[in-house]
């Protein structure tokens, strides 16, 4: 049971970038970019609650339009499909306009870096976090009661943070002279493979789409006053263009640069669900139930979204790992 009042399942997740992801937020003022990601005040990314729930919220409008067109009796499918706008409605929240009618049943938390890929001078990505990440996350596991045991073990995780009080890596081979340079910063390191150990623990139970080892071998923990500004300047700009077809030109004006987190980056989040207070039988299980049968597509959860866009350039492709037992 979740700690949240009026909410009965926390369901906490790891989103694995498959591809670079550009969560956007339009226009910016920044020199550098003409299309920046989203940003916590921090300059940390992260990807918003509304940007997920709204990706959640087409997939499931898609897959429900899919089960209407394969009902042949037209009297049948206007049904079937009436009802599958209320549900969709209950689950989400009414659309834009509607909002003060009532609140949607599902919750979906702003899904703040666990582990960011940043290369090293080395010529090794690390996978780098700092010790206010760390308790971000903990944070949002702690919603869960039965997830004490991923809470401890970020706390232990912490721990073995303050015993040094310095950059601390999961092994040796990250180092070049005992060093870790990356983004211009030469950083003392102390190797922990303890540090490993702890990481292993940490993703025991999820299923992420790469080797575990490739993550947990190359973990690296930064002060927060140093890794907070690595982390925040480790993401790609890609410049792009519009052509003119007709000229074999790039079209006036068509010139703009874009920002996206890379791929493998990981985050953490968690859908929250209530019943619904639109329809009565509508309950947390019985909803959670119905997105698995409709989007996840798994026993245990899991599935495949795409944020922000930017699909047709093969971009934005994420998995959503379920993180608890």
């Amino acid at each position: 049971m979740s700690s949240i009042p009026t909410y009965k399942l926390v369901c906490p997740y790891l989103i694995f970038s498959l591809t670079p992801v550009h969560a956007g937020v339009g226009r910016g003022t920044e020199e550098h970019v003409d299309m920046p990601i989203q940003r916590d005040a921090l300059g940390i990314p992260v990807v918003w609650g509304s940007s997920i729930k709204g990706a959640l919220r087409t997939a499931y409008r898609m897959s429900s339009k899919a089960i209407v067109e394969s009902i042949a009796d037209e009297e049948e499918k206007k049904k079937k499909e009436e009802e599958m706008r209320k549900r969709e409605n209950a689950i989400f929240g009414p659309e834009r306009g509607g909002a003060h009618e009532h609140a949607s049943a599902l919750m979906i938390l702003d899904a703040t870096l666990l582990l960011l890929p940043v290369p090293s001078l080395k010529g090794i990505t690390i996978f780098a976090t700092t010790p206010l990440i760390l308790e971000r996350v903990k944070n949002i596991l702690d919603l869960r009661h039965n997830n004490m045991e991923y809470v401890n073990i970020i706390n232990d995780i912490i721990d073995i943070y303050n015993k040094h009080d310095k950059t601390i890596a999961s092994n040796e081979k990250l180092l070049l002279n005992d060093k870790l340079i990356v983004k211009n910063q030469i950083l003392d390191v102390v190797v922990d493979e303890e540090l490993k150990n702890k990481f292993n623990a940490l993703l025991k139970d999820v299923s992420i789409p790469v080797s575990k080892e490739l993550i947990v071998d190359n973990v690296v923990i930064i002060p927060d006053h140093i890794g907070i500004n690595i982390l925040s300047k480790s993401t790609i700009s890609v410049t792009r263009i519009a052509l003119d077809y007709s000229k074999k030109v790039v079209r006036e004006a068509a010139l703009w640069t874009e920002e996206y987190v890379p791929e493998f980056t990981i985050f953490a989040t968690a859908i929250i669900i209530g019943d619904s207070k639109r329809i009565e039988d509508l309950t947390a299980d019985k909803i959670f139930d119905e997105l698995k049968n409709t989007l996840f597509k798994t026993e245990n959860g899991d599935f495949s979204l795409i944020l922000g866009g930017h699909e047709t350039i093969g971009k934005g492709i994420v998995k959503f790992c379920r993180w608890f037992k």
